[in-house]
């Protein structure tokens, strides 16, 4: 656990360092390194095997759609009603939409 938050802070850093040069679009890709679901995945693995492991990584792989649906809204929204206003929508959106995985998945 002290590992995963190390790194966390790690990438927090950096991303606000990366902000403030001309490459800040690098931010964009940096929350898709996969270190945190290779944590993840391994944590699974040592606690339940294979199995688990494929289930973490198949709700990984679905994770990418709320994530999609809140960058569309900052992609079509930021520009006209703002940041905070885009933001908070689309949290809204991933929230319902990640809400909807986790309930489909707890009913398999």
């Amino acid at each position: 656990m002290l590992l995963s938050t190390a790194i966390g802070i790690a990438f927090v850093i950096a991303m606000s360092l990366l902000a403030r040069t001309e490459v800040s679009w690098l931010n964009g890709i940096l929350p898709l390194f996969p270190i945190f679901a290779l944590i993840g995945q391994a944590s699974a693995y040592a606690a339940r095997g294979d199995g688990a492991t494929r289930d973490v990584a198949l709700i990984g792989l679905a994770s990418l759609i709320p994530y999609a649906v809140y960058l569309l809204i900052i992609v079509f929204f930021c520009q006209r009603v703002g940041f905070l206003k885009a933001a908070l929508h689309g949290l809204g959106a991933w929230s319902i939409f990640a809400g909807t995985i986790v309930i489909v998945r707890r009913s398999l």
